[in-house]
């Protein structure tokens, strides 16, 4: 029998089964006391039927706990998920308690050692493909426990989940017709994430060979087709089967296409804003030295990878990096501004990644409007597509009025549906998987990892942000204010536009397998927005401030910036 709570609460109760979960593994006795502390940060502490229910799940625990066999783990994860749980959130639960091992000491209070999540692919490229043709690649994964999320019903993998040693997944895409097929797969533990892009390309005919010296420079001109015309013309790698990762083995590096030829132009020319901008990071915590975390193993000779031309027009966003490792998400008590949903704080690890270093532009949106971004309907999500079909969109809500801002002003009065098909037009554009920043991305690059309140430290300060107390009430060209910039070099991150997230609304603690990552059926979703605008005082524009809207919602005060990786040289 599921459990009685509303859905309203038991979305709320979700993420409490990780945080019981670790509890139990950490041999921590679980009384009234506990459980009572753990409904406190829900803020469902006098819901009797939420105590009751949090009780359950303890129980079920425990019973897996003192006999982890394989009946009684699957007995466990079928009655958990019988409440109305989650399965990728049950799953990790229970590998958590099970996988500890009885009589295990570790401290609840010390982040726990990220496992080695390691994938035998960096990306899945299927290339071109003939018209209504499928296919298949096979890779290896380890590092689990872990589940396999995949934002789009055109990719199937099997299995769905992997453990510890070695497990081979096979990744099928299904026929299309023509178009662009674009998203990401995720491989999930209780520690770490690793996404994988997943880009495939149907054409009814062999695409013309590109040109050899491209004209890049320029906005891109209205596409006569619906196929997807990338502006830096790059030539597909073939498909790649991949052999075995065995463990404890490090592959000497083969080729990344196309990221293999950024990475020898950031270090043998010493080019790259990250680079520049990270020159006071250790080596061991800058981005481009990073641990390798996914190696690609081709089985055959690989071919000269195209030269991506440098440096990039000036519609790229420029991009800074943030180095993999724990963070403090949330606010605590001691922020007397932290509304509830902010709470509670909690550390959270994030692999490496890169972020727009400013919101996007009217300059660097134009190409996306002039384009084909509103007419090609493989940038944009099924919803949003509908959307835009049915409220006849070719712009965003203020491209026309007198008072727009200027080019290198923040984007603005664009829905989360605008702002995604953009980062998938960008993506084609470039050869690199650009996207929307998930909230915990957004939050450690504006913040740091220290939880701080503002970006720059923990008093307020009204000179370093374009803010509603700064009494200019209109937004100003991006990167105004470089006293204001986050610990990695971010700007704006603090008042001027409201910034979307992909991520959907949900209380913390933050759990990427609880549903808030999951882009299926948008339209009846609030996304997350964060930053402030230049109307907002300075309770909205702290670094965990939050704040949601229907995709479809094209305030005049909403942008956003990308995230990648690896990263663009300019």
């Amino acid at each position: 029998m599921s459990s009685s709570l509303s859905a309203e609460h038991m979305a709320q109760m979700v993420p409490l089964l990780g945080s019981l979960a670790r509890l139990i593994a950490g041999g921590s006795p679980l009384n009234e006391s506990s459980l009572h502390t753990l409904l406190l940060g829900a803020d469902l502490e006098s819901n009797a039927a939420a105590l009751d229910e949090l009780r359950r799940w303890g129980r079920l625990l425990r019973a897996v706990r003192q006999q982890p066999t394989d009946e009684q783990r699957q007995a466990t994860v079928e009655a958990l998920r019988l409440r109305g749980l989650p399965e990728a959130t049950v799953l990790l639960a229970v590998a958590t308690v099970v996988g500890s091992g009885v009589g295990t000491t570790q401290a609840v209070a010390s982040p726990p050692t990220p496992a080695r999540l390691q994938a035998s692919v960096t990306n899945l490229d299927f290339g071109n493909l003939r018209s209504g043709q499928g296919a298949t690649q096979d890779f290896e994964v380890q590092g689990g426990p872990g589940q396999v999320i995949v934002e789009s019903d055109q990719v199937q993998v099997t299995p769905t989940q992997f453990e510890a040693g070695p497990t081979r997944l096979r990744v099928a895409i299904k026929p299309l017709a023509s178009g662009l097929l674009w998203t990401v797969l995720k491989l999930v533990t209780a520690g770490e994430t690793l996404e994988l892009p997943v880009v495939a390309q149907w054409q009814d005919e062999p695409a013309p060979a590109p040109p050899p010296h491209p004209d890049i420079g320029a906005p891109p001109p209205q596409q006569s087709s619906r196929q997807p015309q990338p502006l830096i013309q790059q030539s597909p790698p073939p498909v790649t089967v991949v052999s075995p990762l065995p463990q404890g083995v490090r592959p000497a590096p083969a080729r990344r296409f196309p990221y293999i030829v950024v990475f020898l132009l950031l270090v043998g020319l010493g080019l790259g804003t990250v680079l520049n901008q990270n020159r006071s990071l250790p080596a061991a915590v800058r981005p481009t030295d990073a641990p390798i975390r996914a190696t690609v193993i081709p089985t055959a000779a690989p071919t000269t990878a195209p030269v991506i031309p440098t440096p990039l027009p000036v519609w790229v966003p420029e991009t800074v990096g943030v180095p993999a490792g724990y963070f403090l998400m949330g606010s605590s008590d001691a922020d007397p501004q932290a509304d509830s949903d902010e709470k509670p704080q909690h550390t959270l690890t994030l692999p490496t990644y890169w972020i727009g270093k400013t919101e996007v532009t009217n300059a660097q949106f134009q190409p996306f409007i002039e384009g084909d971004g509103y007419t090609n309907q493989t940038y944009w999500e099924a919803a949003g597509w509908q959307w835009r079909t049915d409220n006849n969109v070719s712009q965003p809500k203020c491209w026309s009025a007198q008072w727009r801002n200027g080019d290198t002003e923040p984007m603005v009065c664009v829905s989360w549906y605008e702002a995604m098909a953009y980062t998938r037009w960008l993506s084609v554009q470039t050869g690199q998987a650009f996207s929307l920043p998930t909230e915990a991305e957004w939050e450690k690059a504006a913040r740091g990892t220290d939880g701080r309140i503002y970006p720059w430290g923990n008093t307020w300060e009204t000179n370093r942000t374009n803010n509603g107390g700064a009494g200019l009430k209109k937004t100003v060209p991006v990167g105004q204010y470089p006293s204001g910039a986050s610990p990695y070099g971010a700007l704006d991150m603090a008042g001027n536009v409201w910034e979307w997230t992909r991520s959907v609304y949900s209380p913390y603690p933050y759990n990427p397998t609880d549903g808030r990552e999951d882009l299926s059926n948008a339209a009846g979703k609030l996304f997350i927005l964060r930053s402030g605008s230049d109307w907002n005082d300075r309770t909205y524009i702290r670094c965990g401030a939050r704040d949601w809207a229907h995709p479809d919602n094209r305030g005049d005060g909403y942008g956003f910036r990308v995230v990648m990786s690896p990263p663009l040289v300019h």
